[in-house]
């Protein structure tokens, strides 16, 4: 899930022209660890909070509570700049990035920071 939700980021910085030498490799060694490790704790933490619960219930609330920090995590990564930086046009000419920063195929339903 971790892998998915980086690879999303990814996607939309890349639309957006803001998908640059160090931003890609600390997208990939920084906040991929990161996501990882807290989509872990809140499947973790579900799993536990539940424990006299049956088994299925326990890992849909776990399955649950990690895709919330997987979304959560896009909310924050999507736009990568301030709205302000894509006012005067898209960077390095990309053609897919609204004004507000977020890519033109980014789905409705789907969280980002422009909220």
């Amino acid at each position: 899930m971790s892998f998915g939700t980086v690879r999303l980021i990814a996607a939309a910085w890349m639309s957006c022209g803001d998908f640059e030498p160090p931003y890609g490799l600390g997208l990939l060694f920084f906040d991929w660890p990161l996501i990882a490790i807290g989509s872990w704790i809140a499947f973790s933490a579900g799993v536990l909070l539940l424990r006299d619960a049956p088994n299925p219930s326990r890992v849909i609330v776990g399955v649950v509570l990690a895709s919330v920090v997987c979304c959560y995590s896009v909310t924050g990564e999507v736009p990568m700049n301030e709205p302000d930086y894509y006012a005067g046009g898209s960077p390095a000419g990309a053609t897919e990035c609204e004004p507000d920063g977020v890519p033109t195929w980014w789905p409705w339903w789907l969280p980002s920071g422009r909220w």
